[in-house]
């Protein structure tokens, strides 16, 4: 399994949030495994 995480830029007045690179994006995830891990997600809220 293969993970890429984008760390974002530090600046002086901060982090540098570009809604673009903001969270995970999953490309080769089955789609029953994504609704599964999603309505775990829902069932812990």
């Amino acid at each position: 399994m293969q993970a890429t995480i984008h760390v974002p830029a530090q600046h002086e007045d901060g982090p540098e949030d570009d809604p673009q690179l903001v969270g995970i994006t999953a490309r080769n995830i089955p789609r029953e495994a994504q609704l599964a891990a999603e309505n775990l997600g829902i069932s812990l809220a």
